[in-house]
Parts: C-alpha cells; structure tokens; sequence
C-alpha cells in the first residue's frame, strides 16, 4: 500500500517533466496574449492572474471562451505553478517589463464614446460590447453583448432595478438581502433579437407594432 512518503516522491520525481511542459506551455500563452484576438485578452487575463491574483482576478468562465489547445495549456501552467520554481515572469528576460505591457494592454480603461441620442458606447471590463442608456423614467438600461459560450445572446433591460412596494399610501423603496441578485435584464438569441425587430421598427415608425390586426 503506497503511503503519502511514497507518494510525495513519485510527484517529487514528475517535477522535472512538469516544469518542462509548464515553461513551454507559458511560452505559447504569452505569444498569444501578446496577439490581438478575442483569446488573447483571456489567455493575458490568466496570466496577469498568475502573476498578481489579487490585483487581478480572473473570472474562470472565462476559460470557456479559449479552444481547447489554449485550455490545456492553462492547466499545464497552473500545474507547474502549483509548486512554483519561480514566478511566471521570472522566465523570460524582462519578465516584469513583459507583464506589465500586459497589464496596459488588457486592463486599461475602455474608451466610452457617446451618441446624441444619449446612447453611451463602450465595452465591459471583460471586453463584450456594451451599449448604456436611461430610459423615459430615468432608470439605467443597457444593451450587452452576451459571455455564453455555446450562444450567441445579447443581454436588454434595466441594469440595477430600484423595487419599491405599496406601503402606507405610497411606494417605497425595498430594501434587498446581503447577496440577492434580481434578474431585470432580458437574455436573448439571435433568431429573438431578429423576430422582435420587425415589430420594433414599425413602432419607430408608427408608434405600433407590425402585423397587428385592428377591429373594423
């Protein structure tokens, strides 16, 4: 029966072959997040992870938008780094210099442009397209590209709902529990983006919908 001493050996004997595969798996990772796609900004988010987790976190759904080559990858540096021979900068020349070029280039502000119909335009923290506006009674709404990896969807409606309740004559605010989360905004396909807008044109148009039926 193998006991723990036997078993930290044989992982102590893998090690060598760990790291050999982690480094070379680093090395294709940085050479992505240095590029300019979709993947690159996750596979840059993971590895400004590694280097300062709590100055950047990153969200593990995240992950799901990498293929599965650039997955594996991650884990085979996460498994190197669990039992660190040096930090993931310390493995190329200028490391620090490299990580922080990173950093500019992931995680700086996003640009904001704004519409004269009062339509703010810019991205979210995680890169999705994302469109902020008021609608006619003030609240905040927003119009945002979805993260659901397997479809395509667009979030709509109001970003953070203000409840209120009927309460001795007049409305008033509800306070909300330490963690609740109030579902107000609408998570749409493409074919119910596409059936909807028939009728929402029509309605710029005419005030009505489209193929509505009339009395008479």
């Amino acid at each position: 029966m193998e006991t723990l001493i036997d078993e930290m050996l044989r992982y102590e004997a893998t090690l060598p072959t760990i790291r050999e595969h982690g480094e070379a798996a680093l090395r294709r990772l940085l050479e992505v997040a240095q590029g300019d796609t979709g993947q690159s900004r996750v596979v840059g988010l993971f590895l400004l992870g590694l280097y300062n987790g709590e100055e950047h976190p990153l969200d593990l759904t995240e992950l799901r938008l990498l293929d599965h080559r650039l997955v594996e990858d991650c884990l085979t540096v996460l498994r190197m780094d669990s039992c660190p021979e040096k930090e993931v900068h310390e493995y190329f020349e200028n490391g620090t210099a490299i990580w922080q070029a990173l950093r500019s280039r992931w995680l700086q502000e996003p640009a904001k442009v704004t519409t004269g119909e009062g339509l703010e335009i810019t991205t979210t923290s995680r890169g999705f397209p994302l469109i902020a506006f008021t609608d006619h009674y003030g609240e905040a709404c927003s119009l945002q590209v979805s993260s659901l990896a397997d479809t395509t969807c667009c979030w709509l409606g109001v970003t953070a709902p203000n409840l209120k309740a009927l309460s001795d004559g007049g409305l008033r605010d509800v306070p909300l529990p330490a963690g609740a989360l109030v579902a107000s905004r609408m998570h749409l396909t493409q074919n119910q983006v596409r059936a909807l807008l028939p009728h929402l044109q029509a309605f710029t148009e005419t005030g009505e919908f489209a193929f509505i039926a009339h009395d008479g």
